[in-house]
């Protein structure tokens, strides 16, 4: 099963310095944001081939600050109709917050969140130590390079693939890392 919702465009675009927002560099360290950035992900005309900032997220601010990812990622969750036998990827973890409550729902499955920055996936590990959940993993990888030895059941992802600037190589990845029977469920709005 694939499930995603997208709910970006309901969102102001985040400031550069504002409470859960990223910190954007472009590629001299230098602090910088894109005035399209809002509408990065593949569509409104954007051009996708000019280099992309650096992001830096501050994962205590974004934990702080997520109220609203954590009530859609429940909505989501509560769609998956989930045995609690399932081998699941989080693509796009971010504090591993979700991550772990979809790791309390799979009581003899796993589940493995992915997320491209390193400050993220380092907040989830001290976070949501593995002696608690030991269903739980966390692990830096960049949503365009999706690669794994063994397939997943169900991939997930909420509020993260408009971050996500080639979604064609998402979707190859995403393909390649599920088991050869799966269900394609998504809204994205």
């Amino acid at each position: 099963v694939f499930v995603m919702e997208g709910r970006f465009r309901d969102l102001p675009v985040p400031k550069v310095g504002s409470v859960g927002a990223p910190d954007v560099f472009d590629e001299e360290g230098a602090g910088g944001f894109h005035e399209d950035f809002g509408v990065m992900a593949g569509n409104g005309g954007v051009d996708l081939t000019a280099p992309v900032p650096k992001i830096v997220w501050n994962p205590r601010d974004y934990a702080a600050n997520s109220a609203a990812q954590l009530a859609w990622a429940r909505d989501l969750i509560a769609k998956l109709n989930l045995r609690g036998d399932e081998r699941i990827l989080d693509v796009g973890c971010g504090d591993g917050k979700v991550t772990a409550e979809i790791a309390r729902a799979l009581p003899r499955g796993s589940v493995m969140g992915v997320d491209s920055s390193s400050e993220m996936i380092q907040f989830a590990k001290d976070a949501f130590l593995a002696r608690e959940l030991p269903n739980l993993e966390f692990q830096p990888m960049d949503a365009r390079a999706l690669q794994f030895t063994q397939p997943f059941d169900v991939l997930f992802s909420n509020a993260t693939l408009h971050w996500v600037d080639d979604h064609p190589a998402f979707l190859a990845g995403a393909a390649a890392s599920l088991k050869v029977t799966y269900t394609i469920q998504g809204t994205i709005t």
